[in-house]
């Protein structure tokens, strides 16, 4: 996998939005619920 060089002027800088506490905890819930799902590695 090469190294993508940032054209000039411009920023791939992505700002988000904070999460609000009921988005953290469904974000959280989800997780979990995938962790859990996930098969075992052979």
């Amino acid at each position: 996998m090469g190294h993508i060089k940032e054209p000039k002027n411009v920023d791939f800088i992505i700002k988000s939005p904070p999460l609000s506490d009921k988005e953290r905890i469904e974000i959280s819930n989800c997780i979990k619920k995938f962790k859990t799902k996930k098969k075992p590695t052979k």
